[in-house]
């Protein structure tokens, strides 16, 4: 039976709890409005169940994590990106670039853990 590597699932898991915390930390050091954090918190609870479900396929020889299951996952990353845009676009005043562009790198470093999840038999 194929299974998740699990130092690869690991690696996502702890990144996205990284991105958690920095949340935090972007609350009170920057004065980030309330509506954000929750916002982002919904959205990061959305990408943490999501990756809980990545499991392996089978196809032929080949074993590797479900695209599509990783796909999912890189969706939520995307439109969470895009909703900071818009935010970050109609409120400019509550969110500096710094914060923004934080946020982008270290979702972008989500993604590719994201991507590196790996199966074995």
């Amino acid at each position: 039976m194929a299974k998740i590597i699990a130092s690869t699932m690991r690696a996502a898991e702890d990144t996205l709890r990284d991105l958690k915390n920095w949340l935090a930390v972007f609350k009170t050091e920057y004065e980030v409005p309330e509506e954000i954090i929750k916002v982002l918190d919904e959205k990061f609870e959305e990408i943490a169940k999501k990756v809980g479900d990545i499991s392996c396929k089978i196809e032929g020889e080949e074993i590797e994590a479900d695209e599509e299951q990783q796909k999912e996952v890189e969706d939520i990353i995307r439109d969470t990106k895009n909703w900071i845009e818009v935010f970050k676009t109609e409120y400019e005043q509550q969110m500096k670039d710094e914060v923004k562009e934080k946020l982008f790198e270290k979702l972008e470093s989500l993604a590719e853990k994201i991507r590196d999840i790996e199966c074995k038999s």
